[in-house]
Order: C-alpha cells, then structure tokens, then sequence
C-alpha cells in the first residue's frame, strides 16, 4: 500500500475523521500520541513525507501543562505520510496504549485476509519446529521431527529439550507442539503432511 494521508492546512477535527476514515479508530488520545511522535521524530519519515503543524494562531496551554505533549485544538496541519507508516505507528502505539485496537488497525493496513489471529508469540518449544518446517517446506509425519537422543538440528537457539547439544524432545512431546501449533492457525495438517501457512 503506497496510498497517502495528505491533509493541507486542516484542524483537529478533519484530520481525526481522516483517522477514522482509514485506519477506524475514534480514540483522540491515540491519535495525538501519534501526531506528537512524528513532529518529535521526523527521521523515521521518507523525505517525501512530513507533518507540519502551524501552531502562529494557538492559544498557549494553562500554566502546569506540559507543552511536549500538548496538541493544540487551534492548530492547522499540513499532513504527507504514507498510510502504512502512519498505521504501523499507531499499531505499535495501539499495544502500548489501548490494545483493543490492534487487530482493526492491522486489519485495515493489510485488508481483510488478515485475521485478528495472525500474531502469535513463538515460544521456545515452538521455534525449533517451526525452522525445520520452514528449511523443508513440509513434513510428513511426526517421527520426521523425532531427534530424541540424537544432536539437535538448532543449537544456535534456546531451547528446553537440549542437554550437552544432545536431543531429547520424544514423540509425545513433538506431536503435542504440532498440535498446539495447528491450534494456533500457524501449522496445517493436510494429505498426511505438515506444513506452515502463509
């Protein structure tokens, strides 16, 4: 998606429905955090992008009141950014703010075929699993992943099941972190084979 917000010479309350427009969120408070991160970071914009905000007709806030956070109501911007930059700021602000909104605004980034549940945490366990599916696209049963008692396949990363560079992961255990990995969405089983979905 390479589409724009491009808002000129606009007030508060056109550029929150603008917001609301593209990326379906009515929460002022998150907005604001975002339009105070592009004004305090220009940087992470391409020079084709930018936000300015003409602040010459604001009324200053009431003593006590921060300024470094203070959006001025009065204010009239001047918006250039792409939409997946603004989206994946206010996404990654959205989970430390107000994570209800995450999936929507992922949702509206990406479109519709993404599903509330494509991000998972990978635990440990499930790492290892999921590299040798990804080295060999797909795999046909269980016992294909059995390394018990033998070297591990990974030992560049973490993992629960390795002692001394030596396996021990059983059969029980690989087929309860498949299953658990089918349940998540992450992992398919079809025509006898196992394979990550993408």
């Amino acid at each position: 998606m390479d589409e724009y917000i491009t808002l000129d010479n606009v007030d508060i309350g056109i550029l929150m429905r603008s917001l609301n427009k593209n990326f379906g969120i009515n929460s002022g408070s998150l907005a604001k955090k975002a339009i105070i991160f592009f004004k305090d970071n220009p940087d992470v914009l391409d020079n084709d992008q930018y936000i300015k905000i003409d602040e010459s007709n604001v009324r200053r806030p009431e003593p006590g009141i921060s300024y470094y956070n203070y959006v001025p109501m009065d204010a009239k911007y001047f918006i250039n950014i792409k939409k997946t930059t603004f989206g994946i700021v206010l996404a990654i602000l959205s989970l430390l703010y107000d994570e209800n909104i995450f999936s929507k605004i992922i949702e509206m980034i990406f479109g519709n075929k993404i599903s509330e549940n494509i991000f998972h945490k990978i635990n440990e366990d499930e790492r290892c699993i999921l590299l040798e599916l990804l080295c060999k696209k797909e795999v046909s049963s269980v016992s294909n992943f059995n390394y018990e008692n033998k070297e591990c396949c990974a030992n560049n990363i973490k993992c629960n099941y390795r002692r001394d560079g030596i396996c021990f992961r059983n059969q029980n255990q690989t087929n309860e972190i498949l299953n658990q990995l089918c349940e998540k969405g992450i992992v398919k089983f079809s025509n006898k084979n196992y394979r990550i979905i993408f």
